[in-house]
């Protein structure tokens, strides 16, 4: 078994392995998101959707469009909102998700939810409960 030496900075290493070190750690892949339809709690998507940011060092116009283009189902009414999305801010878009889908409204969504059940044929009230 080869003889290795431990560093305690990457200055200390000789340059033919600190440059390997950079190799590997810039090759890292950007995070991907994951989808939002109204149903999560929203206070921990976007607690996972600012992580996945700042790892992938986005610009505050980048997260505007990762966020719009995670949306899904009922989510995707904010695209109403804005006529431009060219010119809608991050903030902006995480405002209107928090004010549609965060804790306080949690009575609406779920309203929402109810008004659009609907019984299959031959299903029982007690099969969706």
């Amino acid at each position: 078994m080869p003889n290795r030496k431990t560093y305690l900075r990457q200055s200390e290493m000789p340059d033919e392995e600190a440059n390997v070190n950079n190799r590997i750690f810039s090759k890292t892949k950007e995070w991907k998101v994951s989808r939002f339809n109204g149903s999560e709690d929203i206070t921990e998507y976007f607690c996972q959707f600012e992580i996945t940011a700042k790892v992938n060092k986005w610009t505050s116009q980048e997260k505007a469009l990762s966020l719009l283009h995670a949306l899904d189902g009922k989510a995707r009414g904010v695209f109403h909102e804005y006529p431009d999305i060219d010119t809608v801010t991050y903030n902006e878009i995480k405002e209107l998700l928090f004010k549609r889908f965060g804790p306080s409204n949690y009575s609406e969504t779920h309203e929402y939810s109810l008004s659009q059940l609907r019984l299959q044929k031959d299903q029982n009230i007690r099969d969706v409960s």
